[in-house]
């Protein structure tokens, strides 16, 4: 019967030492996992940081298109326009040009 007793109790050392050794290895890839998704969030983070500052920039940029499209649509651009590339004047102006 001594015999027994000790016979379950190496058993029972053995399953504890065992279950043991799988906790630990369990936890160490936890861990490992842990600290890849946090390299993994930091790197979307930033990720994300860019896009909020690309898309700021972009709506920026529709904005000064929209404000050029309303200037372009203006009497004042017409005539700028008409002045500078088609070299139009008005009836009563005068224009002196340089010898140079």
């Amino acid at each position: 019967m001594a015999k027994r007793k000790t016979v379950k109790r190496r058993s029972n050392r053995a399953a504890m030492i065992g279950i043991s050794v799988m906790v630990a290895v369990l936890l160490c890839v936890l861990f490992i996992q842990g600290s890849r998704l946090q390299v993994k969030a930091e790197v979307y983070a930033a990720r994300e940081a860019e896009l909020s500052e690309e898309i700021e920039k972009e709506r920026e940029r529709t904005q000064e298109i929209e404000d050029q499209k309303k200037y372009m649509q203006t009497d004042k651009y017409v005539e700028e326009v008409a002045r500078q590339k088609l070299g139009l004047v008005y009836p009563n102006e005068t224009i002196y040009k340089s010898d140079k």
